[in-house]
């Protein structure tokens, strides 16, 4: 009799064993059910807001490509005259633009990746040509000039040559200027002290003398 109360209990613990397993096993399923809802809802409310910043990027990104602009080009070039661009074109596309460079044009007083502006007028060198004349970097802009009538140097525009015009900058200095505006573009004078040899005191010396655009 001992023996069957015994096992009559045994019986009943395992019984309750079995449905506390089972009662954890649903609830964990629904929960895991809850969790994987909670997940894709998640999910896709980031893809729709990730696809909605990149529909924006898009149509803001086609709408300057859709904006125009006119460049005059003159000096030797086969075909100098004014011409119509968006206004993400550089100098290279108004280069293409007037028919491309006559033979004896002077390739290194002009910076290709410049980016071109309405109204902006592009000189083009021959080779020998006076050092002194605007150059192909230089924009024909009165918001270039000082009140006393002298005229800046714009870091983002000007050429080899006048960069080298500035106290304190030389060949390699003025060519690491343009190598540094083709990649990052100056934001301020205060950024042109990220070039080497440029500290405080040489940006003392050049800052009235630089602006940009």
């Amino acid at each position: 009799m001992k023996i069957k109360n015994y096992l009559d209990k045994i019986l009943i613990a395992i019984v309750i064993i079995v449905i506390i397993i089972i009662g954890i096993y649903n609830k964990s399923k629904e929960n895991n059910v809850d969790n994987s809802d909670i997940l894709n809802n998640v999910l896709e409310t980031n893809i729709e807001k990730f696809e909605s910043k990149k529909n924006e990027k898009f149509e803001k990104k086609t709408k300057i490509q859709d904006e125009e602009i006119y460049a005059y080009i003159t000096g030797c070039v086969k075909n100098p005259g004014v011409y119509k661009l968006n206004s993400t074109s550089r100098v290279k596309d108004l280069i293409d633009k007037s028919g491309g460079f006559c033979k004896d044009a002077d390739l290194e007083s002009i910076n290709l990746s410049q980016k071109l502006k309405d109204e902006m007028k592009i000189h083009v060198n021959k080779i020998g040509e006076v050092k002194n004349q605007k150059s192909a970097n230089h924009v024909e802009s009165t918001d270039n000039e000082q009140k006393n009538g002298l005229s800046k140097i714009n870091i983002n525009t000007a050429s080899k040559e006048q960069l080298m015009t500035l106290p304190g900058v030389g060949s390699s200095r003025a060519d690491e200027i343009i190598k540094y505006r083709s990649k990052n573009r100056f934001q301020s004078i205060e950024d042109i002290q990220n070039i080497s040899g440029i500290g405080q005191k040489s940006f003392e010396k050049i800052k009235e003398k630089i602006i940009v655009d």
